[in-house]
């Protein structure tokens, strides 16, 4: 991503075809760092993935209707993660924002946390928002995460953990649902 003129803090790259987004390989900021997000109402699949000259990467399972900066999230489509690495010299933050999230696999480089928020009808990055809808995370066996928080906001539906993800990842936990910590 060609950075070098725009100098923008934020890019988003928002998918408007119908098709899920599958990720493998390296996403680079050229020139100026910025947070960089990917939006896709059809899903999101990272294997693999990783990220370079970042100020904080962002999933989101989700669509923004006249360029406004409100993200509608999609019920049926979701966030997998099976591996991802972060290429920075300061430690940044990896979000995901999805009614379905998926991790698998590990969290690798350069990361300090991983903010994860399930169960929303609509997201603004620069608001309060208010967990208020269905959804589900799941980490699954070989997850693991080389990173001080998972922080998790949470509304109706289930967090699932396979009985290693939990205890390789228990002291790590920061859970904020509708029904308290």
């Amino acid at each position: 991503m060609n950075n070098k003129e725009a100098q923008a803090d934020t890019i988003i790259n928002e998918i408007t075809g119908d098709q899920i987004s599958f990720l493998n390989g390296n996403i680079h900021v050229i020139g100026k760092m910025a947070h960089v997000i990917i939006a896709n109402p059809n899903g999101i699949e990272c294997y693999q993935c990783s990220a370079s000259d970042v100020t904080g990467f962002t999933l989101i399972s989700g669509y923004t209707k006249n360029q406004g900066s409100d993200f509608f999230l999609s019920n049926r489509n979701y966030v997998y993660i099976n591996d991802v690495r972060i290429f920075s010299r300061v430690a940044k933050n990896i979000n995901i924002i999805s009614n379905e999230v998926y991790l698998e696999g590990g969290i690798y480089g350069n990361v300090n946390d991983l903010n994860i928020t399930s169960g929303l009808v609509t997201y603004n990055p620069q608001l309060e928002n208010k967990v208020n809808s269905y959804g589900r995370i799941s980490f699954f066996d070989g997850f693991d995460a080389y990173l001080n928080k998972i922080n998790i906001k949470h509304g109706y539906g289930e967090i699932y953990f396979d009985k290693e993800a939990y205890r390789i990842i228990e002291r790590k936990l920061n859970i904020n649902s509708l029904f308290g910590k």
